[in-house]
């Protein structure tokens, strides 16, 4: 699967479908790792220009070795590059403070 997943990386497309696959295989790589990611924030109600303060954990429970190497926010342009060893049945975190951008648009609960 990770070579397929290798494979999937390198092709030069925009092409939806592949996209999907692409997301696909990463749940199913995801589940076989036994790979929980989650990010919570103190306050559910934040306004456009606010910061954010989140708290991202991971924890795996299969006994191959992963690497946690960044964490993305695409909507504002950012990457936090430190990478983090996960080691079997050890949740790990890190926190991170950012600034919803002021054109994000509004939502409900």
């Amino acid at each position: 699967m990770l070579k397929l997943h290798h494979q999937l990386a390198s092709l030069k497309t925009t092409d939806p479908l592949v996209a999907e696959k692409r997301e696909q295989l990463d749940r199913i790589l995801q589940n076989c790792l036994g790979l929980e990611v989650t990010t919570t924030i103190p306050q559910a109600e934040i306004v456009p220009g606010e910061k954010l303060e989140l708290h991202h954990s991971a924890t795996i429970s299969s006994d191959v070795p992963v690497r946690w190497i960044a964490t993305r926010y695409p909507s504002i342009n950012v990457k936090l590059d430190k990478a983090i060893d996960l080691h079997t049945n050890q949740s790990v975190s890190r926190d991170s403070e950012q600034t919803l951008p002021i054109d994000a648009p509004l939502t409900q609960p």
